[in-house]
């Protein structure tokens, strides 16, 4: 047993309880700070390192979500218009995309609707208008093994939309957004129901 004479006094350690309870309180905010910092579903910017393709991938979700109504289909029915931007790092060439999904929570397989490689969407920001005009490139050749983000129904349309840096933040900056869909000469629209347009600022 050690005697009491041979214990190192709180004062030569400098152990004291404030101490030792500061120490705690900083090593618990930097655990939530990583844990903020870790990739993962939510709200928020992820960022995480593709295995396949080596890119660093940057996602800004859950995204800007606009509906139209669907009365025609079902009472309460909409479609949806999800944006999620996209940001892929590859050796230090950054490309933006807008990765754009086309869902509803209506199963509409029986519903005989022309597919969304028919239509032609535009996102008009404070009047301006801009065409969503799909690359022919896969995820995959652009650097994005998986989907960036988890889709809402089974039966998504995905449109991967390249895009500027400028015309991101033009949009995150809009006061006004919306959705125009063309199809067969007829225009439909769809307004913002979700999400913070400014969020798109996040990507670096």
């Amino acid at each position: 047993m050690t005697s009491d004479a041979a214990r190192p006094s709180r004062a030569a350690t400098g152990a004291t309880p404030v101490r030792n309870a500061a120490r705690v309180a900083v090593a618990l905010v930097g655990v939530a700070v990583l844990a903020g910092c870790a990739s993962g579903p939510g709200t928020g910017t992820r960022e995480y390192l593709d295995e396949h393709s080596a890119a660093t991938v940057t996602v800004v979700q859950p995204g800007i979500t606009f509906a139209r109504d669907r009365t025609d289909l079902a009472a309460h029915a909409r479609d949806y218009f999800t944006i999620v931007a996209v940001d892929v790092n590859r050796m230090g060439t950054h490309e933006q995309y807008f990765y754009c999904m086309d869902w509803s929570t209506i199963d509409k397989r029986a519903v005989r609707e022309p597919t969304a490689d028919g239509r032609q969407y535009r996102l008009v920001a404070d009047g301006r208008a801009i065409p969503l005009t799909p690359t022919s490139k896969s995820l995959r050749e652009i650097g994005v093994v998986e989907r960036p983000i988890e889709h809402q129904a089974k039966t998504t349309s995905v449109l991967l939309v390249p895009m500027e840096r400028d015309v991101i933040e033009y949009v995150a900056q809009a006061r006004t957004l919306r959705i125009l869909l063309d199809d067969a000469g007829t225009s439909f629209r769809y307004d913002l129901w979700s999400g913070d347009p400014g969020s798109l600022m996040a990507l670096p």
